[in-house]
């Protein structure tokens, strides 16, 4: 088979062009994971920064709710003191009153029953305050708990969603970049085979030696 020299020039020039196209391909695919991974940081960022806000609405109102028990209760601590500052009181002008009136027996055991009755009264009344404050604190933590794992699941399913794209976005690239290695590596063979052709018959023509390949008629053979 005679040697043909403008058949390997443009095989070349073929090979070449073909190595340009894929390198462009594979920059144009790294631009575009580049671009999916951005944009994915960006919603992971704009869900970590709602989850944030959502957990300091929470805490602010868990903080607003244990303000007003504590203000209630002080209050209450405030009426039960004024009580019995009231029933040392009336202790005292009863002791008084049994000093100067022996007489007043009868009503001063009467008064001392239902002092009595109002500080069994008065003792009730804090222990229910207390289990009422005990109750509420047992449901703030247990709110407290249920937001933490709330965030905790959906920063799980937020990463197995990044994850997820990740893998999806590298078997698109890799698929991507064998379809283009297979495609521009038939037709780059289709091509160079086409020049390769000489009829049966014919010796070497020196007229293809003044022909001029131009750069310009690669990408109609490899469309071809």
């Amino acid at each position: 088979m005679p040697f043909n020299p403008v058949g390997l020039h443009f095989s070349v020039v073929a090979r070449r062009f073909r190595n340009v196209v894929v390198v462009v391909v594979v920059l144009v695919l790294v631009v575009v994971v580049v671009l999916v991974v951005v944009l994915v940081v960006v919603v992971l960022v704009v869900l970590v920064v709602v989850l944030f806000v959502v957990l300091v609405v929470v805490l602010v109102v868990l903080v607003v709710v244990l303000f007003v028990v504590l203000v209630v209760v002080l209050v209450v601590l405030v009426l039960l003191l004024v009580v019995l500052v009231l029933l040392v009181v009336v202790l005292v002008l009863l002791v008084l009153v049994l000093v100067l009136l022996v007489l007043v027996l009868v009503l001063v055991l009467l008064v001392l029953v239902l002092v009595l009755l109002v500080l069994v009264l008065v003792l009730v009344l804090v222990v229910l305050v207390l289990v009422l404050v005990l109750v509420v604190l047992v449901l703030v933590l247990l709110v407290l708990v249920l937001v933490v794992l709330v965030l905790v699941l959906v920063l799980v399913l937020a990463l197995v969603l990044v994850l997820v794209l990740v893998v999806l976005v590298l078997v698109l690239v890799l698929v991507l970049v064998v379809v283009v290695v297979v495609v521009v590596g038939a037709r780059g063979g289709v091509v160079v085979k086409a020049l390769r052709y000489k009829p049966a018959g014919s010796g070497f023509d020196s007229r293809w030696c003044h022909w001029n390949f131009s750069v310009t008629i690669l990408p109609v053979a490899l469309w071809l």
